[in-house]
């Protein structure tokens, strides 16, 4: 059963965390936002603190997760995702009303191409004009639009149809130097991922797979749980490596400066995706979900060679940068967006 955290009692809660840092401390101000906060026994990971959340904002609801060797790191986790999705649910003042293609804008075709079939599978006339906000590119004043930067009510009640998956990072951070680095990280392991799901190529790493599992056993996964498979699946864009790491309750990615690095993020985040699977198959009464076959490769799919190719900045077409901030300043927030990196 969940372990319901006191979230409008910040004091409380930081002594459950049991430390008290200036920057645990900023982010719990956004606890008393959320609808529930708890802590969640994880049958893969016994030793490992899992902390979830729910809330609601723009018209949605979201959730959010944080795994950790320390219930510090778990709370600050989940209370950073926290504020990821609510820095993007405050409006922002446009800087213009234009269409996709107007002047000065600065999309090139390609990345007009991949924004229009976005907003379209958002339910949104690409052809209409759009709201634009500030954002950078490489420190200089630049556009980007602000229905893919900004979370609103659906443009209707109707599901979203599949669109192009964007290659989009976005993370918060106690200084903004922190937060951009960690939103890059996320923006190659989305890429990262959304061309392994279409080419599916991957390879192993002796030192990805030694972290991984380090990592695993550190957070104490039992014998009788779903083997793991890991795979790098950096291809031909990636400065950094990305790993990801599945099992047959779930999946978990993620890039590093090195793979061992990556390996370990990874390796948090199929831990905090099988607990909520496993919970949420409790709570509904189903068998949990089956994810990639332990040991098996995607159907039709087999590994090949990765390589390491040219730098983010290397890049012919540019990445913008949005810079947010979540409520009662508990953190900045940094979203970045490449269209031309979207593989599909």
């Amino acid at each position: 059963m969940p372990e319901h955290l006191p979230k409008d009692d910040p004091e409380a809660l930081l002594r459950w965390a049991g430390e008290d840092d200036v920057d645990l401390r900023r982010l719990s101000t956004l606890a008393p936002r959320l609808d529930a906060l708890f802590a969640l026994p994880s049958p893969t990971a016994p030793l490992a603190v899992v902390v979830g959340a729910v809330f609601a904002g723009a018209g949605a609801r979201f959730n959010a997760a944080g795994v950790g060797a320390s219930r510090r790191a778990a709370l600050g986790g989940c209370l950073g995702e926290a504020a990821e999705t609510l820095a993007q649910c405050v409006a922002a003042k446009p800087r213009l009303r234009a269409p996709l293609g107007a002047a000065g804008i600065g999309l090139s075709v390609a990345e007009q191409a991949v924004c229009a079939a976005r907003l379209s599978a958002m339910g949104l006339d690409p052809r209409a004009p759009l709201d634009w906000i500030d954002a950078e590119i490489d420190d200089a004043p630049a556009l980007a639009p602000a229905a893919l930067a900004i979370r609103t009510a659906p443009a209707s009640p109707q599901a979203p149809r599949a669109g192009p998956p964007l290659s989009v990072g976005c993370a918060a951070g106690v200084t903004p130097t922190a937060a951009l680095r960690a939103a890059a990280l996320e923006l190659f392991e989305r890429h990262a991922m959304a061309g392994f799901r279409r080419h599916g190529a991957c390879s192993f790493d002796a030192d990805a797979a030694e972290a991984g599992a380090a990592t695993l056993a550190r957070l104490g996964r039992p014998a009788a749980a779903p083997p793991v498979a890991l795979f790098r699946i950096d291809r031909d864009c990636h400065p950094l490596p990305v790993v990801a790491a599945f099992s047959e309750l779930g999946e978990g990615a993620a890039a590093g400066e090195t793979a061992a690095e990556a390996a370990c993020a990874a390796a948090r985040e199929l831990v905090a995706a099988e607990t909520g699977a496993l919970f949420a198959a409790r709570r509904g009464g189903l068998a949990p979900p089956r994810g990639l076959p332990a040991g098996a490769a995607w159907p039709g799919r087999r590994p090949g060679a990765f390589e390491l190719g040219a730098a983010l900045a290397d890049l012919a077409h540019p990445v913008r940068r949005v810079t947010l901030e979540a409520p009662l300043g508990a953190a900045t927030v940094v979203k970045l967006i490449c269209f031309a990196l979207d593989p599909g």
